[in-house]
This record gives structure tokens, sequence and C-alpha cells, in this order.
């Protein structure tokens, strides 16, 4: 075979690979829906196409997915936002993988958000959360993460993919109720 056959075989074979990334993720968006439906469904919540709003478990959730192109790919994003009225709207927390301490900025370290957070069960639901999602964040009284790839097809994947979150509101707002000092018993 001559360089220039290699060539266009070569260019026709990447054309292709482009092709099929570009519609499996358009295939993915909906091989997903149905899922997505039933997954609102069975918790009350409402829904168009991939975006899901409402009450969760007594939880203001919103779930939506967008798709990002390049000239190059298509990809989609995954990502949720769950409100955590147990935290002063002033708070911005984002993960640092560097340390294993809560990266709260040195302004809104007041002693009863660093007690909050130093909460064994906030300590735990955070760590969880901070290695499920690849961006993390909790801001003005609400937990915001993401994920970039594959969307959620299944409601048992969308109930994986949600149940982080969800448990670390849950136990922010419980250890704030409690008014329980941190760990210092022991």
């Amino acid at each position: 075979m001559d360089g220039s056959v290699c060539g266009i075989l070569t260019v026709l074979f990447l054309v292709t690979l482009h092709y099929l990334a570009r519609q499996s993720a358009d295939d993915e968006l909906v091989e997903a829906a149905p899922a997505w439906i039933e997954f609102a469904r069975r918790h009350e919540l409402r829904y168009n196409e991939l975006n899901i709003w409402g009450r969760f478990k007594g939880y203001a959730l919103r779930v939506d997915t967008e798709q990002h192109k390049s000239t190059r790919s298509k990809f989609n994003l995954t990502r949720l936002v769950f409100a955590v009225p147990a935290l002063p709207r002033t708070v911005l927390i984002e993960p640092d993988y560097r340390f294993n301490e809560f990266p709260i900025r040195q302004e809104h370290a007041t002693p009863e958000v660093t007690a909050l957070l130093q909460h064994p069960s906030v300590r735990e639901r955070f760590s969880v959360a901070a290695n499920t999602y690849r961006e993390f964040t909790i801001q003005n009284g609400h937990i915001s993460a993401q994920r970039n790839g594959r969307v959620p097809v299944t409601v048992e994947e969308l109930e994986s993919f949600i149940e982080p979150a969800f448990q670390l509101a849950r136990a922010l707002d419980e250890a704030a109720r409690s008014g329980t000092p941190t760990s210092r018993s022991g």
C-alpha cells in the first residue's frame, strides 16, 4: 500500500471515530431519558427532558445535563444542586484534595461553622462527596456537584449520583440542629 492510501485510510478512520464519539454522546441522552422520568416520578419531582427539580426527601434539589461541544469532541455534563438550610449563605467550601482538612476560607471560619464541619458525620459525608464528584463546592447555602462523561442512564445510576450530596446535606442539617460539639468527646 502506498503512503497516500495509508494516509486516506487513517483520515477515514479518525473521522469515523470522531463521528461515533459524537453520536455516542447524543445516544446517551436519548437512552437516559426514561430513567430520569422514572426517577422523577418515584420521588414526586418535576422533570423536563434531562432536568429534574423539586423536593427530594425534604431538600430542594435540581439535577440537569448539559452537552459541551468542541471542534474535536462532544461530551455530556451532569450536575446537581442541593439547598442546605443549615449553612450560612456566606460560607464557601471547596475541596482541596492535598489536605485532609476542610478547605474553608478564613473569613468564613466562624466557631459555629468550624464546629459544624468538624462533626464526625459531616466529615465522613464530606469526604465521600469530595471523592465522588469531579467538581464539588458548598456555596451560598447550596451543595453543587458535577461529573463529566457518561450521563446516568438508569434509575440506580441517577440515585448513586445524587446520594452522596444528599447524605452530606442531611448530615450538615442534623449536626446544626443537634448543636452537638465536634468529636472533642472521646
